[in-house]
């Protein structure tokens, strides 16, 4: 039973860090200051 609990409680904690990480990620690439930095290649992609 304790084991169970244990696992439990890692997979929690695991789940909401990365939850942390993926928000920061999404924060960092939907940030005004993204988009005009991505803006700045005029659309014409990765190749540009």
């Amino acid at each position: 039973m304790l084991a169970i609990g244990a696992v439990a409680f890692f997979s929690a904690l695991s789940l909401a860090t990365n939850f942390v990480i993926v928000a920061v990620l999404a924060f960092a690439l939907f940030h005004p200051a993204a988009n005009d930095y991505f803006a700045a290649s005029g659309g014409r992609g990765p190749a540009a």
